[in-house]
């Protein structure tokens, strides 16, 4: 009796039990909004680090003036939006583990989960970054006849759409095709020069393209046979689809959205049209331009090496022609291929280049060589981007008709790890190919990667990816040591000799599968 009694959990423990329950067991729809809600409130405080806070930056939560606010209520309000995520991102990454166990919802019910997310998410000023703010004020320029491939929005003087850039691109040249800035000029006509308009407007349009995305990613898995509501999960209703793209409003979204479109069209052999819809996104921002290679070894149908060549070839002069006709039509020119390097200009402390540069240069500190962190880096930056070329040159070669879409998920993967900065938008490249192009263990490493670099975009995420970074590769050096000095426990051992077989498995099997086609 005494010992049954002692076993009984309390109220108190029981209630816990039953609210964890009740989240385990939440339909994602009702959950998923509760968590963009939360997100929404915890915005609204009047200094948010998650939002603009700048006078007339946003037409909701702004206040006139600065106020000093109450600390105990931004520290809630802080808490709020982390735990408005937390509870975004464990719904995601439930609903695409169940899809994989077979418990696949219609098509329908994911674009309804992807609405009740968004909205509230929308309805908050742009997310995380201030970004969309820069691209308003580059579409200005256009509109009162300054380039912005010479000058950075500070060429605009005393305007309204200068307050809220930030100011590590307040001098810098736009780095973004004439497509994107042209399509700006026209919503900063469309709303009288309103900053918030613009704003409005270029925010719309990255979920225009988002939702893009999600229309061909599923349209593409199911001609692979690989599960459309397993792609759409994984793109669409993505977090960093989500916060980064959609709220944030980044132009990354314009991107993704036109290259899928455009791949969709070259599956159906229209690769002509495929080939002036990928320039197009390319037009937008850069990257894109790896898909055109891509495509036309597919036309190609991965024959010899010359056939590969000439219908790559075929691709990029189409992409030329493209390039040449709406720089002169939008009156923009090819300025923005000078101004390429402008995304440099940040450092990023999580990335892996600037991370090498940095240790080197500490390195040849302590040993009494002064020699400058900014030459180190541009020699890793080099290196990198030479790196990174070769294994996405490799990729191609190996290319097939089985593994051809993947590849270019993982090429374009490599380009942002390998890159002068690496933000969690920038994986949304790969991850909308990869989320069409892969299957179960693809998917998971998908829900991976999304989660581990969702901090980055958060205030002092970069700086703590990093520590972490750091930490766990000394730990995993430090493993492979002692392993292969045999100084790990037996169990532990095991273990590891498992998983090593597995992965020598898996891989074996992947690289039999990227042989190429006769």
């Amino acid at each position: 009796m005494g010992l049954s009694a002692e076993l009984e959990s309390s109220p108190l423990e029981r209630s816990f039990v039953n609210f964890f329950h009740m989240i385990r067991d939440a339909n994602p729809l009702f959950l998923g909004t509760i968590g963009s809600v939360l997100v929404f409130l915890g915005t609204w405080q009047p200094n948010s680090p998650f939002v603009s806070k700048v006078p007339g930056s946003w037409f909701i939560g702004v206040p006139n003036n600065p106020v000093q606010g109450n600390s105990l209520v931004e520290l809630m309000s802080r808490w709020l939006v982390y735990l408005g995520m937390a509870v975004g991102i464990y719904v995601w990454a439930k609903l695409v583990f169940e899809i994989y166990n077979g418990r696949s919802p219609s098509m329908r019910y994911l674009w309804k989960l992807f609405w009740f997310w968004v909205i509230p998410l929308m309805i908050s000023g742009p997310l995380l970054s201030r970004d969309v703010y820069s691209y308003a004020a580059q579409a200005e320029m256009v509109k009162v006849g300054l380039s912005p491939y010479i000058q950075g929005p500070a060429a605009l003087g005393h305007s309204a759409f200068l307050p809220a850039v930030d100011p590590v691109w307040m001098k810098a040249p736009a780095p973004y095709g004439p497509v994107f800035l042209y399509v700006g000029d026209i919503f900063v006509h469309l709303t009288g020069n309103s900053v918030v308009g613009t704003v409005i407007l270029l925010r719309l349009a990255a979920l225009g393209g988002v939702v893009l995305t999600g229309i061909y990613v599923s349209k593409i898995a199911e001609m692979y046979g690989y599960s459309k509501q397993a792609a759409l999960a994984l793109s669409m209703l993505n977090p960093v689809f989500l916060y980064d793209l959609a709220s944030a409003g980044h132009n990354d979204a314009w991107m993704i959205g036109l290259m899928i479109w455009g791949i969709y069209l070259a599956l159906k052999g229209r690769y002509i049209w495929a080939s002036v819809v990928i320039t197009l996104a390319g037009l937008v921002k850069a990257p894109a331009f790896a898909g055109l290679v891509f495509i036309g070894v597919r036309w190609a149908e991965f024959s010899s090496l010359s056939r590969r060549v000439r219908y790559a070839f075929y691709a990029l002069a189409i992409g030329a022609a493209t390039t040449v006709i709406l720089g002169a039509a939008t009156g923009l020119g090819v300025g923005w291929i000078l101004s390429l390097s402008t995304p440099g200009a940040s450092i990023s402390p999580a990335d892996p280049v600037t991370a090498a540069a940095t240790f080197i240069h500490d390195l040849g500190s302590f040993v009494g060589i002064p020699i400058s962190t900014q030459l180190y880096l541009s020699i890793m930056r080099l290196l990198g981007l030479g790196l990174s070329g070769a294994v996405s040159l490799y990729l191609l070669l190996i290319s097939n008709e089985r593994n051809w879409l993947r590849n270019l998920g993982i090429s374009l993967l490599i380009v942002v790890l390998l890159g002068p900065v690496i933000w969690p938008w920038y994986l949304s490249w790969s991850i909308a190919i990869l989320a069409c192009s892969v299957g179960r263990y693809g998917g998971k490493a998908i829900v991976g990667m999304s989660i581990l670099a969702f901090p980055l975009s958060m205030p002092g995420g970069q700086s703590f990816v990093a520590l972490v970074g750091y930490i766990l590769l000394a730990v995993t050096v430090a493993a492979v040591l002692l392993y292969r000095l045999n100084r790990l426990p037996y169990q532990t051992r095991m273990v590891i000799d498992e998983y090593m077989v597995r992965a020598k498995w898996f891989f074996e099997r992947e690289v039999r599968s990227q042989r190429v086609i006769p």
